[in-house]
């Protein structure tokens, strides 16, 4: 016995939500950045760590009248933020790059 047309296209209708629940529940991770990509993301990431300090020293130092000190305090600790960035940008490939090491070796 054959189905019928509204059973067919009902039954479709079933299929095509499972399909976009699954991808809903399981969605594809972004692509990492590689090579000149990634070098590019973190020069931008140490400048944007250097320049937000800068600027929220410039502003912090015309309103408290403090003038080059909180500048130059808040340029060297946006620099240190963005060095630490880049470390933990550096950690998680190193990390990734060993797990992936260690799946293809099993």
């Amino acid at each position: 016995m054959l189905p019928e047309k509204n059973e067919i296209s009902s039954l479709e209708r079933l299929d095509s939500e499972i399909n976009r629940m699954k991808a809903r529940l399981n969605p594809v991770p972004p692509k990492k950045p590689e090579g000149i990509a990634a070098a590019m993301q973190m020069g931008a990431e140490l400048l944007a760590g250097a320049f937000v300090g800068g600027i929220s020293g410039f502003y912090m130092d015309s309103w408290l009248g403090t003038s080059p000190f909180l500048f130059i305090l808040s340029f060297f600790l946006g620099c240190a933020g963005g060095f630490l960035t880049l470390m933990r940008e550096m950690d998680k490939k190193e990390i990734n790059e060993m797990n992936e090491t260690k799946d293809t070796a099993l």
